[in-house]
């Protein structure tokens, strides 16, 4: 093996690592904000749900009362 191509394959290896440790990165900020997007959808779901049963309380929880 020649120098230049030890130098070269070493540099290449570097871009490699350098590639790789960008995309892990990315990857890692992507499952993050996932992340946090499926617990705010989740909160958001959670509250609508809560509030769409106190409606139905409020609108129909005395007719429902009064029944037998």
């Amino acid at each position: 093996m020649s120098l230049e191509a030890i130098f070269l394959s070493t540099f290449v290896m570097i871009g490699q690592n350098r590639q790789a440790a960008f995309q892990q990165a990315k990857a890692d900020r992507d499952y993050q904000e996932v992340t946090t997007l499926l617990r705010e959808n989740t909160d958001l779901t959670r509250l609508s749900h809560d509030l769409a049963q106190q409606v139905h309380q409020l609108l129909l929880g005395d007719a429902t009362d009064d029944k037998p």
